[in-house]
């Protein structure tokens, strides 16, 4: 046997007696079509003997069989495509090829999303041609709602049974400026206050731009009219420029308008203006009187203070208070409205008369006083009293008749007509032996002899005191 290059020659007896010698030629190692499509022998036969030789020329041809799979030329593909771009414009071109002869070197392209079941709309966006492997926009590209696709394009030949190679194709959207600047809020509330310090910040209007790069060149600008405040251009942050201009200001809602260059949106600045603590609370009277029965029972509403406060909303709103401590032991008053009460029967006879300060204050603190006197009427509640249980006396024989010898006084706690007192003497029987030989004045109590026999002896007689009013308390 001889081999020559990838060949073989095996000698064997041939069944036909004609033929002396005859030899058979197979592959003495595998063949690959890619490789060598034609192999050119020369096959020799020798004589054992005499050693003459004679060559054949032999042409092997290799017959192709799909087993190779198509090869992209690149490992993985990345492109870029604008946003804007139209339907049917073509991003790149994919290239496989496929060393097999005839169908199987024939290669057909198709596109699907990398993990379609959660990604189908970005094989939707593009379209490859089968044929060419150029791959194209399919329906209109969207930055702001997906600014990145990855696809899988496949490779088929048409061998039997086809093979294919599958590669990743990354696609970036680059942004054109196609959306309008967009606001947090369209209509912004802003609290101002006139007695703001300059530059004090009182709101800001929010803005973002969906498009790419934009956020930072927004500009913030404000319309005509609004000189009391003052905006960043780059914040959108509104402080106080003049603040002694609000009240006009505050009449009105402004504009600001967010523009990225291009397009400009509007947001509407809403102004209202803060109370401000301007007045205090006052009292149209300094003093107010008040008279109250003594020994009434408590709760007793003694008067009502009334503040006044010009200003609006809660710098406008008054409470009242009793800032004694001691005070307010025995009086109250109603913080809402003013009412003033005694906690606790009042005693005439142990203070008559009472002087109760009065705070009214605001919702900012500022306040003012009044002061409350409570006037203590009396009550007929005490009996006349003399200040000994009984008087002695001397009397000359030699004293003029209707001379005062003795005059006891008697004392009543209660006021004016509750402490008018009238004296007399007993009569009858109860009057003992003084009986028509003294007499007393009524008014003052004065005791004088009426009778001479009334000087040298020793009398004993009872004095009576009742009040002229409010009833009569009889003393002895």
């Amino acid at each position: 046997m001889y081999i020559v290059g990838l060949c073989a020659v095996v000698f064997f007896a041939p069944a036909d007696p004609e033929v002396r010698y005859a030899g058979t030629l197979a592959a003495a190692a595998p063949l690959d079509y890619e490789r060598g499509r034609r192999h050119a022998l020369v096959v020799r036969a020798t004589d054992s003997v005499t050693g003459a030789a004679a060559d054949l020329a032999v042409t092997v041809s290799v017959l192709d069989v799909n087993d190779c799979a198509p090869e992209f030329s690149e490992p993985e593909y990345r492109a870029a495509v604008s946003e804007a771009a139209a339907v049917g414009h073509t991003v790149l071109v994919l290239r496989a090829a496929d060393c097999d002869s005839g169908a199987g070197g024939e290669v057909r392209y198709s596109v699907a999303a990398w993990r379609a079941a959660a990604d189908d709309a970005a094989a939707g966006s593009f379209a490859i041609d089968e044929q060419s492997g150029a791959l194209r926009v399919a329906t209109p590209l969207d930055r702001e709602r997906r600014a990145d696709h990855h696809l899988l394009v496949t490779a088929t030949d048409a061998g039997s049974p086809p093979l294919s190679t599958a590669v990743h194709v990354f696609i970036a959207i680059s942004d054109v400026n196609d959306c309008w600047p967009r606001v947090e809020r369209a209509v912004v509330g802003a609290l101002v206050s006139r007695e703001g310090a300059r530059g004090v910040a009182v709101a800001r209007v929010a803005a973002w731009d969906p498009d790419a790069g934009d956020a930072p060149r927004l500009r913030f600008a404000l319309a005509a009219g609004g000189g009391a405040l003052a905006l960043d251009s780059r914040s959108g942050v509104l402080s106080l420029a003049r603040p002694g201009a609000l009240a006009a200001a505050a009449a009105r809602s402004l504009n600001v308008s967010v523009s990225d260059g291009a397009r400009a949106t509007l947001a509407r600045v809403k102004l209202t203006l803060a109370p401000t603590n301007a007045a205090a609370p006052r009292f149209p009277h300094l003093v107010y009187e008040a008279r109250a029965l003594e020994n009434q029972a408590p709760p007793l509403l003694l008067t009502t203070v009334k503040a006044v406060d010009d200003d609006p909303g809660e710098y406008g709103a008054v409470t009242y208070s009793i800032p004694s401590a001691r005070l307010r032991e025995t009086f109250a008053v109603d913080s809402a409205s003013g009412a003033v009460s005694a906690l606790v029967p009042l005693d005439r006879e142990a203070r008559a008369e009472w002087a109760v300060p009065v705070l009214a204050a605001d919702g900012g603190g500022r306040g003012q006083h009044t002061l409350v006197r409570v006037r203590v009427a009396d009550v007929n509640d005490h009996a006349p009293a003399f200040p000994l249980p009984e008087y002695r006396a001397a009397v000359r024989r030699d004293r003029a008749p209707r001379l005062p010898f003795l005059t006891p006084s008697a004392a009543d706690a209660d006021a004016g007509d509750n402490a008018r007192l009238l004296y007399s003497l007993d009569e009858g029987e109860a009057a003992g032996d003084a009986a028509g030989l003294l007499a007393v004045d009524p008014l003052t109590g004065a005791i004088t002899p009426v009778s001479p026999a009334a000087v040298g002896n020793e009398l004993s007689l009872r004095l009576h005191v009742y009040r002229l009013s409010w009833g009569r308390h009889r003393v002895s």
